[in-house]
């Protein structure tokens, strides 16, 4: 299942949120570590590891920050501020 879910936060700004409830991932204390390419999560599914770096990338080119939270085994949700809009 994946839930997509938009906000506004307290300054005006959008917030979109998109949780599932997949695999789940062990999320380090610096999230960024997450977003280097070729960094693999699940080493035994398919993919070159570039899709979350592709992702961040639009994402802060475009004046946003992009967030992760993730429990092993019970998903994971990925929450983007758009700063600029």
């Amino acid at each position: 299942m994946v839930r997509v879910r938009s906000t506004l936060a307290d300054d005006g700004h959008p917030i979109l949120t998109v949780q599932d409830n997949g695999l789940g991932m062990v999320v380090p204390e610096n999230q960024a570590a997450v977003f280097q390419p070729f960094t693999r999560q699940h080493p035994h599914i398919g993919g070159a590891g570039v899709g979350m770096y592709l992702v961040q990338r639009i994402i802060t080119s475009r004046g946003g920050c992009l967030e992760v939270a993730s429990t092993v085994g019970q998903g994971t949700t990925f929450t983007i501020h758009w700063v600029e809009v």
